[in-house]
Parts: structure tokens; sequence; C-alpha cells
């Protein structure tokens, strides 16, 4: 696995999900595993779920469980882990707004998350369900794309006049986002976007970890 240089922005000592994930684990190398997977991952935030390969690269001085902190990170919404064709893979879900590729690195030689889904486009059996909505709003959307949601929410963003950022995906089906607007829909503000509210939150959070309202995102992202 080769290494990339990253950087850190100030903002990441604000990560909520990723404090909680600290304080369930503070014996474990939580900070360092999170952004030792950024020097590890592609440009597009992928990398080989190989825990025991990972583990001699990110924290080689650890005698600890490294499945536990992936599956740690995974539980927070920060590391989406996805499978194709029966080999497994991670993705960074924030390393987008969290990263500046150089230029020069090299495409990503992984398949996104959802490669393996959605072949038949008569087939809405499985791909992700998602939660976007943009910094300072009053509402979120929950959508389903059937493959990359980070992609899905960028395009949808070309038509919005302000960014969309996608908050956290989930493995699912198009039934599961219908599941999901049903509960919803008493907070129903417009088609799929629904008012950000304690009670609309407390719903939303049967299926997803963050909070839309508790994002926030610099001027330069």
């Amino acid at each position: 696995m080769k290494g990339r240089i990253r950087t850190i922005k100030p903002e990441i000592a604000l990560d909520e999900e990723l404090w909680k994930l600290i304080k369930e684990m503070p014996e474990a190398p939580v900070f360092q595993v999170y952004t030792m997977l950024w020097c590890h991952a592609d440009r597009e935030g992928r990398f080989e779920w190989r825990p025991v390969a990972l583990k001699v690269v990110c924290c080689p001085y650890w005698d600890g469980d490294f499945d536990l902190v992936l599956r740690g990170l995974e539980r927070h919404g920060k590391v989406l882990r996805y499978e194709v064709d029966g080999k497994q893979y991670g993705w960074l879900q924030t390393f987008a707004d969290e990263q500046a590729p150089n230029n020069r690195e090299p495409a990503s030689s992984l398949p996104a998350p959802g490669d393996s889904i959605g072949r038949s486009r008569d087939d809405d059996s499985g791909g992700f369900v998602y939660v976007a909505t943009y910094n300072g709003a009053p509402s979120f959307k929950v959508g389903f794309s059937k493959r990359d949601p980070y992609k899905r929410v960028g395009d949808l963003s070309t038509g919005s006049p302000l960014p969309l950022r996608l908050i956290e995906a989930i493995a699912g089906s198009i039934e599961l986002e219908t599941q999901v607007h049903r509960a919803l829909s008493g907070h129903r503000m417009h088609r799929e976007w629904f008012a950000a509210n304690d009670a609309s939150i407390a719903i939303l959070q049967t299926w997803f970890k963050r909070d839309p309202r508790a994002t926030q995102w610099s001027e330069e992202n």
C-alpha cells in the first residue's frame, strides 16, 4: 500500500462523530487510524478493506484490533464499507471535503461504491439511500442513488443555488428510501426535502447517525 501526502484542516477538531468514537474507544488510536486512512486511500477516498495490511501501515506499533476501529468508523458514518465482485472496499465519505489531492495523483483504480449493483436499469433492489443538505439549510434531502452517492449529490448541486453536501449514505434499496420518506411525511416541505427539527431528526436517526443541522463547512468547501 503506497502512502500519499495529505493535509489536516483545523475543522477536524470539531468533528462530533469522530469525538464520540474516541470517547467510546479511549484505548484505541482512533484519530491516527482515521487520518492515516486518508494517506492510504486513493484520490477518491477509496481503499481496499484489508484490516491486517492497513494496520501495518497505519498503526505499526499498536497491538489492538484494527478491524474494531474500522467498524467503529463505519458505525459513525466516517467510512462506508462496500463489496464489488466478492471483494471488500472502504470509502471515506467526507474525503472530498477534507482533502484536495495533487492533480498529478493517478486516477482511482478501485471500483466506486455501487459499481456491483444496479447493473439493470429496471432493478431498483440495491444502491444507497443518502441524506444531503446545504450549509445553513432549514431542511434536508433524503434520496436514492444506484451508484456513488457523492457523485449523485455533486450532480444535483449543478442545479442548486448553493452547493449541496452529502451528510451520510447507507446501503439500501429504493424501498428503504420510500420507508424513510413515509416516516418523515409529517415534515415534508417539497418532494424529497424535509424540515430539519428535533422531531424529524429523531425519526431520521432511526437509520442515520448524523444530524444534518450539526454539520458545518468552511467557506473553502
